[in-house]
């Protein structure tokens, strides 16, 4: 992997200059607007979860993943700092000047009335696909939707990204026309959640994952869509993921894509962000913490070899 376009790993970015926007952004983490001096763009900072701190690393490396090592409209994304606390800079993905953006809830509501924006419960694989067939006379065309869904389906198999609720995709309208958002919001991977305890449990006296907690890994993984019928929780990722096809068997190309993902290039990557930009804690990307993502990336790509042999 040549000089990455998707992120920034060269500093910590410093936005004290920056102007602020009175627009809030949606969403449930601690944010605000910002503009760029020098460039006139707008981006979201935002604050890591409580104790999911290392939602900095796994928002920045699934941008890396999803734009430059598979090729994917994926928000750039960066590492700032306000005070002594650490977030992510996230580039617009629309022009707010020019362009309206809309988030998915807002059709899921249209053609769902009891959908419930904060239980997620009826955004349903199901559903997805009446709000495609609804947006069929927003010039919008069903297969630019339905690719969005295979690679934003795939790209969360391979990152275990178990947060792509309907505050977390959008339609773009503007003078260019209608398009899906690139790919956003993508921090809820990647095990971020691990605290440092844990982690630290999960190894044995010998430095390595314990195969206990790699085969719990395997099992718990879910996706935010619910596979069939409202449910308290969604499907797992290879069961939602072995459903799509029959609504979309042209999307199969994008999971054989991040099947080859070079997860190599990943670890080379992380081990050159603990050197250019060593945090403290409890944002230290670690040795042990590196070594996790690598081993929930080679859980993805299991999940999605799965996936191509049962779909």
């Amino acid at each position: 992997m040549g000089h990455p376009s998707y992120i920034d790993v060269s500093q910590v970015i410093d936005f004290d200059d920056w102007s602020r926007e009175e627009e809030v952004p949606t969403g449930s983490r601690e944010k605000a607007t910002l503009i760029d001096p020098k460039t006139g763009l707008h981006h979201i900072y935002k604050f890591p979860g409580k104790h999911r701190e290392h939602q900095v690393w796994s928002e920045l490396l699934a941008s890396c993943i999803a734009g430059d090592l598979l090729g994917w409209d994926v928000q750039h994304t960066s590492i700032a700092c306000l005070g002594n606390r650490h977030g992510n800079l996230l580039r617009y993905v629309y022009e707010p000047e020019s362009e309206t953006f809309t988030e998915g809830w807002q059709f899921c509501t249209r053609v769902d009335p009891d959908f419930d924006v904060v239980k997620g419960t009826r955004h349903t694989l199901p559903l997805i696909i009446r709000v495609c067939d609804g947006l069929l006379d927003k010039d919008l065309k069903r297969d630019d939707f339905m690719d969005f869904w295979a690679r934003g389906l795939a790209l969360d198999t391979l990152i275990s990204n178990t947060d792509r609720h309907a505050e977390n995709w959008a339609i773009i309208e503007g003078p260019k026309g209608v398009r899906m958002a690139p790919l956003y919001d993508n921090g809820s991977s990647l095990e971020c959640g691990t605290e440092k305890v844990r982690l630290d449990r999960a190894f044995d006296a010998d430095g390595k994952l314990k195969a206990a907690h790699l085969e719990k890994q395997r099992q718990k993984g879910r996706h935010h869509l619910r596979l069939d019928k409202p449910e308290k929780c969604g499907g797992t990722f290879e069961d939602v993921c072995i459903a799509f096809p029959r609504h979309y068997p042209e999307g199969r190309h994008r999971f054989e894509r991040a099947k080859g993902v070079d997860i190599d290039a990943v670890g080379h990557l992380m081990n050159t962000i603990a050197e250019r930009i060593p945090l403290p804690d409890p944002y230290s990307l670690s040795e042990r913490r590196r070594q996790h993502i690598y081993a929930m990336l080679q859980i993805g790509v299991e999940r999605i070899r799965n996936v191509l042999c049962k779909a």
